[in-house]
């Protein structure tokens, strides 16, 4: 299932050469919870109605596992989420740059530095693009401890970083620019998911 999560950019500095650099918080543990249509038949098959919301939990042993962020580093930047994966064989038509080979952990966060170096994703960066949102893959399992989370998100694997829009208002904001969901409430670390 493809999935999207939305995040600030953090601090961004220009290069001699205007390239952008940006340091961002961009995944991290914890529940989120999404509507039940919009997980598709595995939360149907649950149990769940259509507009039944559905905590999904990202396990630490998930977010921080080798493969999970392994897949993030180099993966490609654009501006807005492609209507399919970024591959070789699009990547010039959508990439702006790209994210490091380096990452970080910050308590419950993964934290990285895309470079973006396209003109057109160095302006809507500066104007009207100055959120990111992670495009990537992953499996859908009931989860280990169901007093917090109905769902665990599992074998995350990244495609993409791409620069949105921000504060899209209203309920379309949940709906990833044709890549896939996001969560309708995202329950910051050391806040509690609505009860069932």
């Amino acid at each position: 299932m493809r999935f999207n999560d939305r995040v600030s950019v953090g601090e961004v500095k220009k290069t001699a050469e205007g390239y952008l650099v940006a340091t961002a918080r961009v995944c991290r543990t914890g529940v989120q919870e999404y509507y039940a249509s919009e997980l598709g038949d595995i939360a149907l098959k649950a149990g769940f109605k259509p507009n039944d919301i559905v905590r999904v939990n990202r396990p630490e042993s998930e977010v921080f596992s080798d493969q999970s962020l392994k897949s993030l580093t180099r993966v490609p930047v654009t501006v807005d989420h492609p209507p399919e994966e970024v591959t070789p064989d699009n990547w010039s038509k959508y990439a702006v740059g790209e994210v490091g080979d380096a990452y970080a952990r910050d308590g419950q966060w993964v934290v990285v530095s895309p470079m973006i170096k396209d003109a057109r994703g160095i302006q809507a960066a500066q104007t009207s693009h100055k959120e990111i949102s992670m495009g990537y893959t992953a499996n859908l399992v009931d989860a280990a401890d169901k007093s917090i989370a109905d769902l665990d998100m599992v074998g995350i694997v990244y495609n993409h970083q791409a620069l949105v829009p921000r504060g899209r208002a209203g309920p379309q904001a949940r709906i990833g620019d044709s890549w896939g969901v996001s969560p309708v409430t995202d329950n910051q670390p050391g806040g509690k998911p609505t009860p069932e």
